[in-house]
Formats: C-alpha cells, structure tokens, sequence
C-alpha cells in the first residue's frame, strides 16, 4: 500500500471550525474565563479552588472554548464569557496605533482564530473586537508584503554586485593574462638578440655564423692518401 505524504489540513475561516486540522483542534482547548449564572449540580470537580460538589452561581473560572461553546445559549443564561485582556479596549487601542509593536505570538499563539471564535459569544464590543480583527491581519499582511519586497530588492543588489565583481575578476584575468604574454615575448627576444659569450666552436650549430657552420656537402678535394692506403678497387678502374 502506498503512502500518501501528509498535507496539513487549513484551520477554518472566521467563525468556521475544522476538526480535521490539528491547528483548530489546539484552538479549541484555549481557556476562557466565564462566569456562572446558575448553579452547576455536581459539577464541583471541575473548580479545583471550591470543596464544594456544585459550582454555585457566579463562580468565575476558566473553561475550554469547546465546553464553553457547548453550554452558552443565547435565550437561557447559563454562563457568561468575559472577554481575554488580548481583546479588551486598552490592547484594541495599541492594535490601532500600531499593531507591529506587540508580539502576538506571545499575547496568544491563536490570536486571529480565538478572536474570531469570541464573535460566536454575545458581546457588545464584538464589533470593535472584528474591525480590530481585520485591521491588525491587513496591517500583519502589509508588512509581509513590504518585508518580501526588501528581500527582493536586497536580492537584486546582491545579484548586481556579484555580476560587476564576476566582470572585474574576469578583466583583471585578461590583464595578467596579456602581461605574462608580453613578459614571456620579452624574454625570448632578449635571449635571441643577446650575443653569446661562448667561443664560436662550443656554440650549437644553429647559434653559429653561417661561414662558421660545418658543411654537409662531400669534399671534391682529390684524397691526400697514398696509391697503397687507396681502395683497391680504384686502382682497377684505371
């Protein structure tokens, strides 16, 4: 059987849940803090601060955005969802004036989708609490945008520098390149037209004057040797 790589699967969008991606499943174990507007009979265990087997009316505690999701209803009061500092009117306005200054990341590793989720709750601050929404991600975007754009032009600089360095490495090969050439032209000259300080007859042939060069044609000179020292077979000739 083949297996197929895994493909991480987008959280949902806006209020919209997916539970098919890990990202919306860790989202909806975030804690929010309510307040009980009844009583919750046995259900004392889950306030760990109270001995007492019920959760009396009024109780303020935390609890997971899914459990909360599951016991709010808007016609009957069962509890009440009191909105994370992240949200409330002070952090709404540092988001406006300039949301690049806070480290979201650290307010909340799921600012946008717990945000979007407190619209689920009735508020009468959801309004401002989606305009601050949508401007801190247009703000997050635009940034980005300007931060690829600085890499690219620093991209090209970099580009551009290394072709001019490429081009002067290159020409300052050539240079040397032609001043070897002309050294070498030099040297051979030099040794060509310098006279040697050698006697003409320990010189090689090829350095010798040409009067002074041995000759390769046969001597037509009559041989000196004696009629005794000839070959015999010159004497039979005559």
């Amino acid at each position: 059987m083949d297996s197929q790589p895994y493909q991480p699967i987008r959280p949902g969008v806006g209020m919209e849940e997916n539970f098919l991606s890990i990202d919306d499943i860790l989202l909806s174990h975030e804690r929010l803090p309510v307040r009980t507007e009844c009583v919750f009979p046995r259900l004392g265990f889950l306030e760990k601060s109270s001995d007492s087997q019920d959760i009396a009316e009024g109780t303020k505690m935390e609890l997971p955005l899914w459990l909360s999701k599951g016991l709010y209803e808007r016609n009957r009061k069962v509890l009440s969802i009191e909105l994370p500092k992240v949200y409330r009117d002070g952090w709404r306005t540092v988001f406006n004036a300039d949301p690049n200054v806070v480290d979201l990341h650290k307010m909340g590793p799921y600012y946008y989708g717990l945000g979007s989720q407190m619209l689920h709750f009735e508020n009468p601050e959801n309004t401002e609490i989606g305009q601050t929404l949508l401007q801190v991600q247009l703000q997050a975007h635009l940034r980005e945008a300007h931060l690829r754009e600085a890499h690219l032009r620093e991209a090209h600089l970099r580009e551009a520098h290394l072709q001019a360095h490429l081009r002067e490495v290159h020409l300052q090969a050539h240079l040397r390149e032609a001043h070897l050439q002309a050294h070498l032209q030099a040297i051979s000259e030099r040794s060509i037209s310098r006279p040697s300080s050698r006697p003409i007859s320990e010189r090689p042939i090829s350095e010798r004057p040409i009067s002074e060069r041995p000759s390769s044609r046969p001597s037509s000179r009559p041989s000196s040797r004696p009629i005794s020292e000839r070959p015999w077979w010159m004497d039979i000739e005559k």
